[in-house]
């Protein structure tokens, strides 16, 4: 069946939906940005729960978009790279409108995510780091390492050293 006016009510319903979803989650994206550059850890863990919660939403109306169009004749569908479908609303610019946007979006909050995911990798990397000093690891210290002495010769070193001793 092609495009009929309560379904095209209906899907201009669920795709705006979607972008407010994703707006909303681009929103808990900067916030989570601002948390990590900031580190405000006491806040971080409530952005996070926020996060997951307005990606719940989102998949949920994205469900009901596929549901709703997985019966709708006229429309193109392309698969793209990584999985992801791209509409084509035959004749309908309002619907290729709220697409483009929604496909917009989500490539920011998909950017945004890869950024706050680099600067935690980041982070972990660094209290990583920081440990292994404290428990007398010598960073990047393979089983054994040489070190110059007082003379100028060499001598062994053992990764593990103790603290007092670093």
């Amino acid at each position: 069946m092609s495009l009929e006016n309560s379904q095209q009510q209906t899907a201009r319903q669920i795709l705006q939906s979607e972008i407010d979803c994703a707006h909303s989650l681009l929103q808990s994206l900067d916030q989570e940005y601002e948390a990590l550059a900031e580190h405000r850890a006491e806040t971080l863990e409530e952005i996070v729960r926020n996060k997951q919660e307005k990606i719940r939403q989102l998949e949920h109306t994205s469900r009901q978009r596929e549901r709703l169009l997985a019966t709708v004749e006229n429309i193109t569908v392309c698969e793209q790279h990584e999985n992801n479908k791209h509409y084509q609303f035959n004749g309908n610019k309002q619907l290729n409108d709220l697409w483009d946007e929604l496909v917009d979006i989500a490539e920011r909050c998909r950017h945004k995510n890869r950024v706050n995911g680099s600067i935690v990798d980041l982070i972990s990397r660094q209290s990583r780091h920081a440990l292994d000093i404290l428990q007398g690891i010598v960073p990047g210290g393979g089983t054994d390492s040489e070190v110059y002495d007082q003379s100028g010769r060499t001598q062994a070193l053992s990764s593990k050293r103790s603290l007092v001793h670093v």
